[in-house]
């Protein structure tokens, strides 16, 4: 814990504030807006009782969070990473460990073939297209003003850019379509369509991102190589 504090303290409080509420001296500058950790809402959970588990958090600590302000931190070790998600689960305040039964598991993926595609377009129009739009570009050709459970504006996501939170990789949009994304509008279609049925729906959502875009798109750590100038800085920016 206290190795997680001075982490969060050096790279998160900026945003996140230091007790965690959102509320740093960066926030207002930043759309959308950083988690208010107090309210332990997270965006990115495994469960079916939107609660995030340290697994998410960690995942989510790594990666970062596409789209956002949210950098990615897999420059720092397992060990840092886990000491930051102890720290910001001891921020939620939550007292009570997340109930294993409440992780869902992931059935087999079932083969990606040209007819499930076409069900899961169909299963599109029918449950996504109102807010991803037609073509899933994130506008439902009424420019509908959505917001999240803190009021704030939220637009849908553009399912061609290749930037999705967390990954468009089958487990991830498995947990984004059944556990939803809490705090916003999209809700968990838990129940409704069969495990096949969300397969099919799965693989129609990939089919939206054109090859190589999301690669492109995905948060990395880079390093930039400074030269070292003697006497006078020159003004040319080059």
């Amino acid at each position: 814990l206290d190795a997680g504090q001075r982490l969060y303290e050096k790279q998160c409080a900026a945003c996140h504030g230091l007790r965690g509420a959102g509320d740093g001296p960066a926030a207002y500058l930043l759309y959308p807006k950083p988690r208010d950790f107090t309210q332990n809402e997270f965006r990115l959970v495994s469960t079916s009782t939107m609660q995030a588990t340290d697994e998410d958090l960690f995942l989510t600590i790594t990666r970062g969070m596409p789209g956002s302000a949210m950098p990615s931190w897999e420059t720092y070790t397992p060990e840092q990473r886990w000491a930051l998600v102890y720290y910001v689960r001891q921020l939620t305040g939550a007292s009570e460990p997340v109930d294993p039964s409440s992780i869902i598991r992931v059935p087999p993926e079932t083969p990606k073939t040209p007819e499930g595609v076409a069900q899961g377009r169909a299963i599109f129009a029918q449950a996504c297209a109102s807010c991803h739009g037609p073509l899933g570009k994130g506008d439902d050709g009424h420019q509908t003003m959505h917001v999240d459970s803190l009021g704030y504006p939220i637009k849908p996501r553009d399912l061609t850019a290749g930037v999705f939170k967390g990954s468009s990789s089958s487990q991830d949009l498995y947990y984004r379509i059944i556990a939803g994304l809490p705090g916003s509008p999209m809700p968990s279609y838990a129940g409704v369509y069969t495990d096949e049925q969300v397969w099919d729906l799965i693989h129609y959502v990939q089919s939206l991102v054109p090859p190589g875009v999301e690669d492109r798109v995905r948060l990395r750590a880079q390093h930039v190589r400074a030269r070292r100038i003697r006497g006078r800085i020159p003004s040319e920016p080059t």
